[in-house]
């Protein structure tokens, strides 16, 4: 109970010595998968999604450098492309003051030589060509954060991602704004995942509460209604600066 909305929302937590977990290794894993069809992830579709998040205060987070913890997927054929298309996680990120903070990070056909599909990267503090965005500092347990996205579906260049964000109710601001990037692989689609995966953490639990996944054909359609994006400032974090391209 308690979710974002004053209903239901659902927690996933991993548990100490979890291994193995659908085929996890030795990260540890908790997830609900969705079916392609439900995601609608294919090259040309154009898609609203929201979704909310809830760290419990009992939720084990490490502070050790480069510690992750992905919370959002979208994952296509492994055989396509290794790494996720899209992951949103909290991140414990170096620099001259390390903390949590949220990244996003996509993948798909080509991308930069060597990483992997990644689509774009970031420096902070001299620490350079980083994967992904960091998109926000503040990252904290016992609040809800609310995340709107609008993903164009591509994997001819004409792909793109922009996420608007707020912590606790307070002011949206834009915190990704991609575009003529790869959101696909060649030939691949994508499905929605959910939940916590990350390096194990041990003797203690890791759990994240999620609530309002909407997919829509627009921001209204998926928004919380006092969820403004007009007008949104774009925000980066501190001491950081946009990377390739």
């Amino acid at each position: 109970s308690g979710g974002r909305d004053g209903s239901m929302g659902i927690k996933l937590q991993t548990l100490n010595d979890d291994s193995n977990v659908h085929s996890s290794g030795s990260l540890e894993r908790s997830e609900i998968q969705m079916t392609q069809p439900d995601t609608g992830a294919v090259n040309g579709a154009d898609t609203w999604w929201a979704n909310s998040l809830f760290v419990p205060t009992d939720s084990t987070l490490l502070n050790t450098i480069d510690w992750s913890i992905g919370v959002m997927q979208f994952h296509g054929t492994p055989s396509a492309g290794d790494a996720p298309n899209f992951l949103l996680s909290i991140l414990y990120q170096t620099g001259n003051s390390p903390h949590l903070v949220f990244r996003a990070f996509t993948a798909g056909a080509g991308g930069i030589p060597g990483r992997n599909g990644t689509q774009y990267t970031y420096d902070i503090d001299g620490h350079t060509d980083r994967i992904g965005q960091c998109i926000f500092d503040d990252v904290q347990k016992g609040v809800w954060y609310d995340f709107v996205h609008h993903i164009k579906w591509s994997y001819t260049g004409t792909g793109s991602h922009e996420i608007w964000m707020r912590k606790a109710g307070g002011p949206v601001v834009k915190v990704l704004d991609k575009s003529g990037i790869n959101t696909l692989y060649t030939g691949d689609t994508a499905y929605t995942k959910l939940g916590a995966y990350h390096d194990p953490v041990v003797g203690a639990n890791t759990s994240v509460i999620h609530d309002r996944l909407r997919r829509g054909n627009s921001a209204d359609a998926v928004r919380m209604p006092d969820f403004n994006l007009a007008g949104a400032p774009f925000q980066l974090c501190a001491g950081v600066t946009l990377g390739n391209p």
